[in-house]
């Protein structure tokens, strides 16, 4: 069985990228040939090891460059760009016939099914459907995100199978019922050798430092923890355009000595090890691998419900807890117990453990595999 994964931009250190470098290596010690699809790699390696029965092609269409000024030239630019990637797409696939093209919902998600080329068309979706709020802009950059948002809710229906990652997210989408699958992402640290003690007094968080994630919350929460216990520190562990914000706040609020931004981490297993709570803070998400990541080590978790991805791993008071979305007091309030219960706080961390085997890597990539053979018709 051949299958081929199309990217938009480049493999890079995203989450998506790293689901995608985790499955790929997956499905080849399954005995499937994967090929993975870029279109601006420009001669980069890929971000994540891959093995090396793996194929990567790149597209050389360009689309992240910025060098027209003029909304006039970006639209043209857009367009040819989109021109040139079905066409090399379409030549690339058919050269390679493939048994299933799967779309990480780049800009081919709107063409992908017109190629016929052969194979199967799924679509998979790392995003939830409130992202769509999310997403608009303000001005003549709204009316091109609404565009383009119409135009991929127009193009789901075209696909063989249409992807998502969790089952609160699924009522969103049940105008498309009849292709929809619901498969979560596999847990990342997939093996039973170590996990966290729990005993350190570290509360971690983990994200790209932008307004999704909602550290600016996390911090306020803090700021009330702290006014009770002195001796825990908290670590965000991540990048972005709002570290300036959220340094300046923590300043404001003066924990600079209990409130640390440490950076992105290539070493993030031995970050989780370390700490005794994983805290999220998010407005939405798409799963939070983060949170799986946490539970697959032993780490209890604190998070708002947000939609969508917490409530679908996290089970409220048995393996961490799940807490009304933007109540940033109750969120202190969690946090706080944990803190000062360490029985309790190993308790829900041994249940973090046994929980996250729902989404080992066993059962997720079962239901890949049942999904390939169903589209391609060789069920046994």
């Amino acid at each position: 069985m051949k299958i081929a994964y199309c990217i938009l931009g480049t493999f890079s250190s995203g989450g998506a990228e790293r689901v995608l470098a985790n499955k790929a290596n997956a499905l080849v010690k399954r005995g499937v040939e994967v090929y993975i699809i870029t279109t601006d790699q420009a001669g980069r390696k890929p971000f994540y090891a891959l093995d090396e029965r793996i194929q990567c092609y790149d597209l050389d269409i360009n689309y992240m460059s910025r060098r027209n000024p003029f909304y006039w030239q970006k639209a043209y630019h857009y367009w040819d760009n989109i021109r040139k990637h079905k066409q090399r797409l379409k030549a690339l696939l058919k050269r390679l016939q493939v048994d299933i093209t799967i779309s990480m919902n780049g800009f081919e998600v709107y063409f992908l099914p017109s190629i016929h080329d052969g194979s199967k068309k799924i679509l998979e979706f790392h995003i939830d459907y409130d992202f769509f709020q999310f997403f608009k802009r303000k001005g003549l950059k709204g009316l091109f995100d609404r565009y383009i948002i119409q135009r991929t809710l127009f193009a789901i229906k075209k696909y063989n199978r249409f992807i998502i990652l969790t089952h609160e997210d699924a009522i969103n989408w049940s105008r498309y019922e009849d292709i929809l699958e619901i498969i979560p992402n596999a847990r990342t640290f997939d093996n039973e050798q170590s996990v966290a003690l729990l005993e350190n007094k570290k509360v971690l968080a983990v994200g790209r430092y932008t307004h999704q994630k909602g550290f600016e919350r996390l911090v306020q929460a803090w700021s009330l923890v702290h006014k009770t216990i002195k001796d825990w520190t908290l670590h965000i562990v991540g990048e972005g355009e709002l570290r300036q914000a959220l340094q300046c706040q923590i300043n404001e609020l003066h924990l600079q000595d209990s409130v640390f931004l440490d950076g992105p981490s290539s070493h993030i297993r031995e970050k989780y090890l370390e700490s005794s709570i994983l805290a999220v803070s998010s407005y939405h998400e798409g799963f939070s691998m983060v949170i799986l990541e946490a539970e697959s080590l032993g780490v209890p978790v604190v998070s708002f419900a947000c939609p969508c991805g917490p409530r679908d791993i996290i089970r409220d008071g048995e393996d961490g807890f799940l807490v009304p979305n933007g109540d940033v007091q109750q969120l202190a309030g969690r946090l706080m117990e944990l803190m000062k219960d360490e029985m309790k706080r190993k308790e829900m961390g041994r249940r973090a453990f046994l929980n996250s085997k729902r989404f080992s890597e066993e059962v997720v990539m079962e239901k890949w595999m049942w999904l390939f053979h169903q589209l391609t018709g060789t069920l046994t």
